[in-house]
C-alpha cells in the first residue's frame, strides 16, 4: 500500500523522528553542546500492554450492556465486524505515517488531506477525544471508589483527588515508564471482568433481578429502538477506538515497522475477550447488566472487582493523559530544540502541559457525570471519525497504489471497502451522536455540574 506525498507538506514540516544523535550532531557543530533524550525506547512487546490499555481499558466496561438492545445475533456480528474493520483502519494509518515520517499526530494527517485548516481541525478534535478519555476514567475510578467506600462521599472529591493522582503519574517523561504500569493495569482489568463473569455464571440469579420470578429478556434479534442501537454501536465503536493514540506510541518505538505486529496481537486478544465476556454476561444477566458491568455480580463481588479493578483504571487514564501531553508537547516544541534537549525549561514545559489535560478532563468528568453516555457520546463523535473515517479518506486521498504493481481485484477491493468505511462512519456520527443526546437530555433531569 503506497501513498503519494505532498510537497508542501515536506516543506514545511521538521522531521522529528529523525536520529536524535544526528540532531545533537547538527547543533554541536554551531557550538551548542548538550545532552538529549532519546525517546524511542518501546519495542514491540512492550507496546502491546499500550494497546491493550487503550482498547480494553474502558471499552470492555460497557460492552457487554450493548447486547440488551443489539441481542446476540447483531451485537456478535457488530463485535467482529468492528474488529476487522479497525484492524485494517489501523494498517492504513500505520503505513502511511511509516512512509511519512514528519507525521507525528493526528494532526500532521489533516494538514496532509486538507493543508492548514485540516490540521488545525485535527487538533482541536484530538485533543477534546483524548480530554474525554481521561475523563471516563476519572468517572470509573470515582465510581469505583464510590462502590468500594461506606462513608458515601462526595463523588466530586473522588474525581478531585484521581486527578491530582493521574497528573502525577502521567507526568513520567517516556513511554517505557507508562508501558510497565500499563502491564499492570491491563491484568487488573482482565482479571476483575473474569472475576464477575465467572461470578455471574455459577450465580443463581442475576443480583439486579427482582425478588421472586424474572424475566432475564434474553433474544437473538434486535430489541432495542432505534436510539438504544445507535447508542450500542455507539459504545462498540468506542471499544475499538485507540488508533489516534496509536501514533505516539509508534514514534517512541525503535522500529516503527514493528508496530504492526504489535497492532495484530493486540487486536486479536482484544477482539476475542470483547465476545468472550460479552456472550457470558449476557447470557446470565439479561436485561440485568450494570454499566460498568463490574457491578453485575452482586456486593460482595461488586467490592472484589471494583478494588482489583481500580488500578487498571488509574493505569488506563494515566496511560492516555500521557499521550496527550506527549501529543500537544510534540506540536507546541516541534521546531524548538526544547523537544529533546535537557534543561528546566523542558520539564517544566512538559509539566504544563501535563496539568492542562488533565484539568480540563477534571472539569467535563464534574460537567457530564454520566460513565455510559461519555462513552457512547466519545465513540459516535470522535472515535467514529478517527478510528474509521479518517483512513478512509487517507487512502481515498493519498493512495497511488493503481501505480505501483497492485493486482486490479486487490485494488478494487480496497477502494469499495473504503467508501463503505467514509459513508458508514458519517452515517454512526450523525446518528450515534442524535442517540446519545437523547439519553443524555433524558438521565440528565435536573443534576448540576459539579454536584453530587
Amino acid at each position: 500500500m503506497s501513498y503519494t506525498s505532498d510537497k508542501d507538506q515536506k516543506k514545511e514540516a521538521v522531521d522529528v523522528t529523525a536520529d536524535v544523535t544526528t540532531l545533537k550532531d547538527d547543533l554541536e557543530a554551531n557550538g551548542m553542546n548538550a545532552e538529549f533524550i532519546n525517546l524511542r525506547t518501546t519495542g514491540w512487546v512492550q507496546a502491546i500492554p499500550l494497546i491493550l490499555k487503550v482498547q480494553i481499558g474502558l471499552g470492555v466496561l460497557s460492552i457487554a450492556s450493548t447486547l440488551t438492545s443489539l441481542g446476540y445475533a447483531l451485537g456478535t456480528v457488530v463485535l467482529v465486524f468492528i474488529g476487522f474493520l479497525t484492524t485494517y483502519s489501523n494498517v492504513i494509518i500505520s503505513n502511511y505515517v511509516q512512509e511519512h515520517p514528519e507525521i507525528d499526530t493526528v494532526s500532521d494527517i489533516g494538514y496532509s488531506l486538507f493543508k492548514r485548516p485540516g490540521k488545525e481541525i485535527f487538533e482541536v478534535a484530538f485533543c477534546i477525544y483524548m480530554i474525554m478519555i481521561v475523563s471516563s476514567g476519572l468517572l470509573g475510578m470515582s465510581t469505583a471508589l464510590s462502590q468500594l467506600s461506606d462513608n458515601g462521599a462526595c463523588s466530586v472529591i473522588f474525581v478531585s483527588a484521581m486527578a491530582i493522582v493521574v497528573f502525577l503519574l502521567a507526568s513520567l517523561h517516556q513511554a517505557r515508564y507508562v508501558s510497565y504500569a500499563a502491564w499492570f493495569g491491563v491484568g487488573c482489568i482482565i482479571v476483575s471482568v473474569m472475576i464477575v463473569t465467572i461470578a455471574v455464571a455459577v450465580a443463581d440469579r442475576p443480583a439486579a433481578a427482582p425478588v421472586g420470578e424474572y424475566n432475564l429478556g434474553l433474544t437473538a434479534s434486535v430489541e432495542g429502538s432505534f436510539v438504544d442501537v445507535m447508542s450500542g454501536i455507539s459504545t462498540i465503536i468506542f471499544a475499538y477506538g485507540g488508533l489516534p493514540a496509536f501514533i505516539p506510541i509508534m514514534k517512541e518505538m525503535k522500529q516503527e515497522k514493528d508496530f504492526t505486529k504489535s497492532l495484530y496481537v493486540g487486536q486479536g486478544i482484544t477482539t476475542v475477550f470483547y465476545i468472550i465476556v460479552s456472550l457470558v454476561v449476557y447470557t446470565y444477566c439479561g436485561q440485568y447488566i450494570s454499566s460498568p458491568v463490574l457491578g453485575s455480580a452482586g456486593t460482595i463481588i461488586k467490592k472484589i472487582s471494583y478494588g482489583i479493578a481500580f488500578s487498571g483504571l488509574l493505569a488506563g487514564a494515566v496511560v492516555v493523559a500521557h499521550l496527550l501531553a506527549k501529543s500537544l508537547f510534540v506540536r507546541i516544541f516541534k521546531r524548538s530544540q526544547y523537544l529533546y534537549k535537557k534543561s528546566a525549561r523542558h520539564y517544566v514545559y512538559w509539566m504544563l502541559t501535563v496539568a492542562g489535560g488533565v484539568v480540563v478532563a477534571y472539569i467535563v468528568a464534574n460537567c457530564i457525570p454520566y460513565f455510559d453516555l461519555v462513552i457512547s457520546l466519545v465513540g459516535a463523535i470522535f472515535m467514529t471519525f478517527f478510528v474509521i473515517v479518517m483512513p478512509g479518506l487517507v487512502f481515498l486521498m493519498k493512495n497511488d497504489n493503481n501505480k505501483n504493481g497492485v493486482d486490479a481485484c486487490r485494488h478494487w477491493f480496497d477502494w469499495t471497502a473504503n467508501v463503505f468505511m467514509v459513508l458508514f462512519g458519517v452515517f454512526v456520527m450523525i446518528s450515534g451522536t442524535y442517540a446519545t443526546c437523547i439519553l443524555l437530555r433524558q438521565q440528565y433531569g435536573d443534576t448540576t455540574p459539579f454536584s453530587c
